[in-house]
């Protein structure tokens, strides 16, 4: 299910749904206008029933900069409305899909690495304190919902883990 940023979340839709597709618009990011994205994620985090449903099943995308040559995480307004966004809502580890580039490339949002470009190739060097402090928070928010809703700590290992095989494909060996 597809949600735009100026669309209710309901559950009704929510129960109709295997994965959300979260639509945060170009006009919302340059507005900085957190507070509506953050309400329908509060949608999610605050009910059990949506936590354990939605475990590694949102994908956060930010339309209208597919003209834009830059990398998101070049992008001022969407660094800072991502840090606001995700400092408020701190769940990205449970909820964000953590296979393929959806998670690395919000973490890269996060932390602004240095971008490299060489023949065509981008890649990213990574601020290790930046990108510690982010993983603490993301963590911290990870455990919290988890002590929350009384969540089998197996399946915080099993995330943690996950989170753990991501990072280490993301990160140079150092």
């Amino acid at each position: 299910m597809k949600i735009s940023t100026d669309f209710d979340i309901s559950d009704d839709l929510l129960d109709g749904a295997d994965t959300i597709f979260l639509d945060i618009s170009r006009a919302t990011v340059e507005a900085g206008l957190t507070g509506g994205i953050t309400s329908k994620l509060l949608t999610l985090s605050d009910n059990r029933k949506w936590v354990e449903k939605f475990d590694g099943n949102v994908v956060f995308f930010f339309s209208g900069y597919d003209q834009d040559p830059r990398e998101l995480c070049e992008v001022p307004e969407v660094v800072t409305f991502s840090r606001a966004l995700f400092t408020e809502w701190p769940y990205l580890f449970h909820f964000a899909v953590r296979s393929g580039e959806v998670l690395p490339a919000l973490l890269r949002i996060l932390t602004e690495p240095i971008v490299h470009r060489h023949n065509g190739l981008v890649g990213f060097e990574y601020n290790a304190s930046c990108l510690k402090r982010e993983v603490f928070a993301q963590f911290h928010g990870l455990n919290c919902l988890h002590e929350t809703f009384d969540l089998d700590p197996a399946h915080n290992y099993r995330i943690t883990e996950e989170i753990n095989r991501m990072l280490t494909r993301i990160l140079p060996d150092e």
